[in-house]
């Protein structure tokens, strides 16, 4: 199978901690472990709060089909907004090779 890596970067909002966003990541963490495909996911943060996560996935179907189910969720993009700044995210989906 082609596994991807999906990278994904953001800026903490400002009145955010990073306990608060350790707590969010768990929760994103638990989403993550049932959706089909899903490998792993790490998260990292620079000194200046920037968040990167690196999510691994079987293929690129599984990977789209979670993607929309999560930006259809409009109340968890509501409460994911409040950690991140959104305007600063980018995503970026990569091959393995």
């Amino acid at each position: 199978m082609e596994n991807i890596y999906e990278l994904v970067q953001f800026e903490l909002n400002e009145w955010i901690s990073i306990q608060d966003w350790k707590i969010m990541s768990d929760e994103i963490n638990k989403e993550l472990k049932k959706a089909e495909g899903f490998i792993s996911r790490d998260s990292a943060t620079d000194e200046k709060w920037n968040v990167y996560c690196i999510v691994k996935w079987e293929n690129k179907e599984f990977q789209e089909k979670f993607m929309k189910k999560i930006l259809s969720d409009e109340e968890g993009m509501k409460e994911f907004g409040k950690f991140a700044n959104m305007e600063t995210m980018e995503m970026k989906t990569l091959n393995i090779i």
